[in-house]
């Protein structure tokens, strides 16, 4: 069974993701976090998905 999808062409807009200044920043700020917490990645994982 194949079910059209149907965009609105005004709800379009393009995308703003540098993949490699993003990414590189979604890095540091993971890694701040583990450094801040003495580098115990049970708490980071328990602060970020908690």
């Amino acid at each position: 069974m194949h079910i059209p999808a149907l965009y609105d062409a005004v709800a379009f807009r393009a995308s703003h993701f540098r993949p490699g200044r993003d990414i590189t920043r979604i890095v540091l700020m993971v890694a701040w976090s583990l450094i801040r917490r003495g580098m115990y990645p049970m708490g980071l994982y328990r602060s970020l998905f908690a």
